[in-house]
């Protein structure tokens, strides 16, 4: 396990599977506390991940280092404050917010795609972001 993030903590959403779980798992080998955050724990199936049964926070501990998962959909004002609150509570600070949370609601044309897809889209892709960043600076 490296150090260069010892003492540092982290949040990442959509971390349950893809890039996001890659990422948490890279963080947490460098020494970092991850909160891990999804809508779900477990990883999406038909994933790339080896170890698909293992939640990553589940993965960090086996792996010796500290972790824990909050359930929060990246999009809900709400839920990232309540995030960002619940890592600072966890680990007493924050000091890396990864926003990677991402929705693809499929491969259509702007004819095609429904009022509902596109806001829910945004609000994912793009609003999440702007949240984990307010959040985030206030500490």
């Amino acid at each position: 396990m490296g150090t260069k993030l010892q003492d540092r903590v982290a949040v990442v959403t959509g971390s349950s599977s893809g890039n996001g779980r890659a990422v948490a798992l890279a963080l947490a080998a460098e020494g970092a506390a991850v909160v891990c955050s999804d809508l779900r724990r477990e990883a999406r199936e038909g994933g790339y991940e080896t170890d698909i049964r293992t939640a990553t926070d589940d993965a960090i501990r086996a792996n010796g280092g500290k972790s824990e998962y909050v359930e929060a959909d990246a999009a809900d004002y709400a839920a990232v404050e309540n995030l960002v609150e619940s890592a600072v509570a966890s680990f007493g600070r924050l000091d890396v917010m990864v926003n990677n949370a991402g929705i693809f609601t499929g491969l259509h044309t702007i004819v095609d795609e429904t009022e509902d897809e596109y806001d829910r889209t945004m609000a994912v892709n793009a609003k999440s972001v702007w949240l984990g960043c307010k959040f985030a600076i206030r500490q």
